[in-house]
């Protein structure tokens, strides 16, 4: 894979990202930023303690362990190891830390990088697909999005969004779905549509 380069363009998107997974909106990352999302979802779809806990950890360690495979040696990545240690210990990661760490993760190990967001973009995709028909419908990012703390009118932009990428009806599918991320989240591609859902264009 090419070298990615991190221009001011990709930070902005990364800061996006960043504060959409800020659940609690404090500005900044940790434990209990997944807890609440999982309680949250937990609320919506009357999901069990099991069910609850299966995303949270979806969140908490399979996003963790996901980014950690993409490291090539701990010694290779120092700021990415220094937010993974801090999270797993509970302590909570700046916008700044994390936009730092990933900097270094896409540009000293691209291919890896570029994997590993594959994987965890599936991982949140597998959350908001509640009836788990491979596909995520409006009425599923609507609620998804209200979990992570947006605004219910957000979800109308990104339902718009799915009927001008894939489906008339507004549904994606996964593939669809984790292309557009991925592009998002790494590339220099000004006619990504989440950058209009975004307001980033």
């Amino acid at each position: 894979m090419a070298t990615i380069r991190f221009t001011e363009f990709v930070e902005k998107k990364v800061r996006c990202w960043f504060r959409m997974m800020d659940i609690n909106k404090n500005g900044s990352l940790g434990l209990d930023d997944f807890v609440l999302v999982a309680d949250r979802f937990g609320q919506e779809y009357n999901l069990t303690t099991g069910e609850r806990k299966n995303i949270q950890n979806w969140l908490q360690n399979g996003v963790m362990m996901i980014l950690e495979r993409g490291m090539s040696t701990k010694t290779d990545l120092p700021l990415f190891e220094e937010i993974q240690k801090d999270i797993e210990k509970g302590k909570k990661v700046s916008e700044d830390r994390f936009v730092k760490a990933y900097a270094e993760f896409v540009t000293l190990n691209p291919a890896s990088a570029k994997e590993s967001m594959t994987e965890m973009v599936g991982v949140f995709f597998d959350i908001f697909d509640n009836d788990k028909n491979g596909f995520v419908s409006i009425s599923e990012m609507a609620v998804g999005l209200k979990c992570f703390g947006m605004d219910p009118e957000f979800a109308k932009s990104i339902g718009a969004m799915f009927k001008e990428t894939e489906n008339p009806d507004g549904k994606i599918s996964r593939q669809s779905y984790i292309d557009l991320w991925v592009d998002f989240l790494v590339s220099e591609n000004k006619d990504n549509p989440l950058l209009k859902a975004y307001n980033l264009n």
